[in-house]
């Protein structure tokens, strides 16, 4: 079977309080990096350094949300969930099982990764 490549590229300007948020959603997430290059003045903010070094949550979490702003005061939300090599864990709820209770509504969303639709009620 033949696997896709696919890449990520999120800019944005942070204040340090919104870089240690997003330090810990990547140290829980298990992102695979292949190549990062942080000034070593930014390093000690958060989980930057372990990141870094290829050190991650050990911890298995199912759902961890944060909000975090941009310099301008644009607000978003990020949703975690822990990478996991346990079969057990891998079919554990997932993020979208949580967002209906979060947000207090349905949701369908689509996958395209899976080509069908996962729907979650409330």
């Amino acid at each position: 079977m033949e696997q896709a490549e696919h890449s990520m590229f999120f800019v944005v300007t942070l204040e340090k309080n919104g870089l240690e948020k997003i330090s810990n959603q990547l140290w829980t997430a298990h992102p695979d990096i292949y190549f990062m290059q942080v000034p070593e003045k930014y390093l000690n903010i958060g989980k930057m350094k372990q990141i870094a070094k290829n050190q991650f949550r050990k911890q298995f979490v199912t759902f961890m949300p944060s909000t975090v702003a941009t310099r301008e005061q644009f607000a978003f939300e990020i949703y975690t969930r822990a990478h996991s090599e346990d079969v057990k864990r891998q079919y554990s709820a997932s993020i979208w099982d949580n967002l209906p209770a979060q947000y207090k509504q349905n949701f369908c969303i689509q996958s395209h990764y899976q080509h069908h639709e996962l729907c979650t009620k409330m």
